[in-house]
């Protein structure tokens, strides 16, 4: 038996369909685009390079060489 759809109508009768939308993360720093594109390149250097030969790029992984790159956590 499926499990029936969320109903998120008082979300957006609250708010409207701006109330629904991500606000993002509250207090963490954001990187510049000097930083992003740094990060772009370390991630297409390969898991390997970065000691994750048989794992894949998840959130946290990213998190960590996010703060190892640039000494934010």
């Amino acid at each position: 038996m499926s499990e029936p759809a969320q109903d998120h109508s008082w979300s957006r009768r609250e708010s409207g369909e701006v109330g629904v939308r991500s606000k993002g993360s509250p207090g963490r720093p954001r990187l510049s685009s000097a930083q992003i594109a740094r990060l772009k390149r370390e991630l297409e250097r390969g898991r390997l390079v970065h000691g994750r030969a048989d794992q894949r790029w998840t959130l946290a992984r990213v998190k960590t060489l996010i703060g190892r790159l640039f000494h934010v956590s």
